[in-house]
This record gives structure tokens, C-alpha cells and sequence, in this order.
């Protein structure tokens, strides 16, 4: 028959302790990051409340273009740069906001149901190509990634939604 002691018994403690105690950090830090991805994204989400930032994000999403030289005659920063300030502004937002999701900070189905995940694919697959092409012109090849990498985990987002 085992015999408990005091020391067996107070070992256990310890040790139950222990174990509570990780616990409990564990959950202290889950609880912690969650409320962090909340304050990141109701302040991102005020960015984008502003009104002259609807309106960017609007005329952004309403550009036309045909290539790459129909896009920089008519919105460039030389022929003009109310619209280049007004992309500019929109895409590096949406870098700075890819470069936190790649960095695993806020979670991609909360950033798609919070700033209209949808409207960063369209945007992207309008405006990718072009990027794409000013990556090559001006010798930079990650240029924009960030933006790039959002629009592509919204597009995951989006594709587990419709299944």
C-alpha cells in the first residue's frame, strides 16, 4: 500500500499549482490579443469612417482604366494628383494592414467582415496588374506587397464564406 506524506501531498499541490497558474497565463494572453485585434480594428475602422476616406476608397474603386499607360496618363502623379494622393492613401493603408495580417496580429475573417473584405479583392484584381507593372518600372519588386498579400487573404476569406 503507498503511503501519502506530507511532502508527496504538498509536491502535488505544487505541482496542481503549477498548472493553474499556465493555465490561467494562457488565458490571460488569448484574452489580451483578442482585445488588442479588437482596438487595431475599431481604430482602422474610424480611419476609414472619415469622410474623405469614403470618398478615396470610392474614387479608387471607380477608376478605369485599360493597361498600364492608359492608367498613368489619366491618374499619375503628373497628370494627376488628386487621384494619385487618393490611391496612394488607399493602397498604403491596405499595405500597412496586409503586412499585420502576414505578421498573424488580427485575424483575416475579422478584417473581412470588419472593412468589406470583398471590396479589397475588387480592388486588387482591378489595380494588381497595375502595380504589378510599376514593380517592374521602377525596379521594385515588393513594392506594395503587403497590399497584395491582403487582398489574397481576403480572397481565401471570401472563398471559405461561399462554400
Amino acid at each position: 500500500m503507498v503511503e501519502i506524506t506530507y511532502q508527496m501531498a504538498l509536491s502535488t499541490l505544487q505541482t496542481a499549482g503549477i498548472l493553474v497558474g499556465i493555465i490561467y497565463y494562457i488565458t490571460i494572453m488569448r484574452n489580451q490579443s483578442r482585445a488588442r485585434e479588437a482596438q487595431f480594428l475599431l481604430q482602422f475602422n474610424q480611419v476609414f469612417q472619415d469622410k474623405e476616406a469614403i470618398r478615396d476608397w470610392h474614387d479608387v474603386l471607380a477608376m478605369r482604366f485599360q493597361d498600364y499607360q492608359d492608367f498613368m496618363e489619366n491618374y499619375d502623379s503628373k497628370t494627376n494628383m488628386e487621384s494619385y494622393l487618393q490611391r496612394s492613401r488607399i493602397w498604403r493603408m491596405l499595405n500597412t494592414f496586409g503586412h499585420i495580417l502576414k505578421r498573424g496580429l488580427v485575424d483575416p475573417k475579422t478584417v473581412y467582415d470588419a472593412i468589406s473584405g470583398g471590396f479589397i479583392v475588387r480592388l486588387w484584381d482591378n489595380h494588381g496588374p497595375i502595380i504589378r507593372e510599376i514593380r517592374k518600372h521602377e525596379n521594385a519588386p515588393l513594392h506594395l506587397e503587403g497590399l497584395e498579400y491582403c487582398a489574397e487573404a481576403m480572397r481565401n476569406v471570401e472563398k471559405n464564406k461561399l462554400r
